[in-house]
């Protein structure tokens, strides 16, 4: 029987080893994380806030924040953030999408393109998409990744565009090969791993295309047994295109007939691995895992596209969490979190996405700051004709039920004085919030066009997302709303 003695030295000792593994384990981290660092001067962008972004994960390719700064009056900018492995980043300069490659433990002096504005037409198109360039680095050198995958892809894209219209179905084998040994010979000391594997995916890309897109083919050449590179765009890039709505797809032919049950009935993971199992191509466990989130995430997507197969939503967040549950792989878990929250980002029933904007008078306002009665939430822009001409409804509306519903109205403009201007001219009484240069809760909110409209309940939750805009019978809804709580 152990004495009071012998118990008290056995917990010291225990708690000395849990102390020890739990030192070891941020100790550990911090060294894998290595620092890096960014500067450059341009006086163009002057007083702006600037942020890096790169991908949560090359599925969901969700944005994750890198680093903010904010460019001095002398053209001056730094910033500084851990990571512990090679990573793709971006920043959005206006119409640009500036492209590069961070590994870890370096400095990069940046070279911002000329600052180039959005003209009126682009400003105010939701559908306008940034063009991507690569950002020069002052410091960069020959064996620098980014100046390799700059100057491969240059050599690439050329080839890439003359062969393109050829390739598909014309066998040009001897063609894609010589394009091959050709770019390669510029290559063949290059000792950089995320490059060497960037450019033998590349590659690869050229072979699906001779393979006249034979999935099995390529899957078995370059996905099985072989290292996953979740990190590495062009591995990613390859993998993405080749599954592309994989289990809608898979679920037409014969060995994959099971998974529309597997998904709709079941929500079973292990069923569904069973029946890409039948697949001899995916017979690597990780693999198949993979390939079940990037069609799971797909197929959120695919129900207005007419020859895939249909999933409804819930089958599809269940199997989704089953697969959370149940992998033993760290990143997968990551993952299918982040497939959940792009896939209900916005969805009735889920929190609306926090955000905080100035009002006119320059306070500080949150999204929670309305809860305890509904919200009404109200996007627009001053150089709207629809939205103009629903002011005066929604001062109605606001006037007959503002006992019950908060209205917040966010504006778009960049000009604040010419909202001041607008508002000036009448006796507007709800809230009014100004984006600046914050589009952050433009994207966040999926807005495309003005006015777009959301209904949330008093506890912060998503009633109508969208919402009916105020001319379409909303009074009456949320009256009926009113009455059914």
């Amino acid at each position: 029987m152990l004495s009071v003695r012998n118990i008290f030295a056995f917990i010291h000792k225990l708690f000395y080893i849990v102390l020890f593994i739990i030192l070891n384990y941020f100790i550990g981290n911090e060294c894998l994380a290595q620092n890096v660092t960014i500067t450059g001067n341009d006086t163009s962008y002057s007083n702006e806030e600037l942020i890096f972004y790169t991908y949560t994960d090359y599925i969901s390719q969700n944005e994750k924040e890198l680093c903010r700064f904010k460019v001095q009056p002398n053209g001056n900018f730094s910033c500084s953030f851990n990571i512990n492995e090679t990573i793709q980043a971006y920043i959005y300069l206006n119409v640009f999408k500036g492209l590069i490659y961070f590994e870890p433990n370096r400095n990069y002096e940046i070279v911002l393109p000329p600052k180039t504005l959005k003209t009126v037409e682009e400003e105010y198109n939701p559908y306008f998409k940034e063009y991507e360039i690569y950002l020069g680095i002052s410091n960069s050198d020959e064996n620098e990744l980014n100046y390799l995958i700059k100057k491969f892809d240059n050599q690439y894209d050329i080839h890439l565009k003359k062969i393109f219209y050829n390739v598909k179905g014309l066998g040009e084998k001897s063609k894609i090969d010589s394009i091959i040994i050709k770019i390669n010979k510029d290559f063949l000391g290059v000792s950089n791993k995320y490059f060497t594997d960037y450019k033998n995916y590349k590659f690869a890309y050229l072979k699906y295309l001779e393979y006249q897109q034979n999935i099995k083919i390529i899957t078995k050449r370059f996905f099985l047994n072989r290292p996953i590179l979740y990190n590495n765009s062009a591995y990613m890039y390859l993998f993405n295109q080749v599954f592309e709505n994989y289990l809608s797809l898979y679920s037409k032919t014969k060995e994959g007939g099971n998974i529309i049950n597997d998904i709709i009935l079941s929500k079973s993971v292990s069923k569904l691995k069973k029946t890409l199992g039948r697949n001899i191509t995916l017979s690597n466990d990780t693999l198949k895992e993979l390939v079940i989130l990037k069609g799971l995430h797909d197929a959120f997507y695919s129900g207005n596209i007419e020859e895939l197969v249909c999933f409804p939503k819930p089958q599809l967040l269940q199997t989704l969490d089953s697969l959370k549950i149940l992998t033993k792989v760290p990143i997968h878990i990551d993952i299918a979190k982040n497939i959940r929250k792009k896939a209900t980002n916005l969805m009735v029933g889920t929190d609306a996405p926090f955000f905080q904007l100035y009002n006119l008078s320059n306070h500080l306002k949150k999204n929670t700051d309305f809860n305890g009665k509904y919200l009404y939430l109200h996007f627009a822009a001053t150089w709207s004709y629809p939205c103009v001409n629903e002011f005066e409804i929604i001062n109605n509306f606001y006037s007959k039920y503002k006992n019950d519903v908060e209205v917040v109205t966010i504006f778009a403009d960049k000009d604040i004085s010419v909202i001041n201007s607008f508002l000036s001219e009448h006796d507007y009484k709800w809230t009014f919030l100004y984006c600046k240069e914050n589009s952050e809760v433009l994207k966040t909110y999926n807005v495309k066009t003005y006015p777009t409209y959301f209904l949330i309940d008093p506890n912060g939750t998503f009633v109508l997302s969208p919402s009916p805009g105020i001319t379409e019978h909303f009074e009456e809804i949320f009256s009926r709303i009113l009455k059914n709580n």
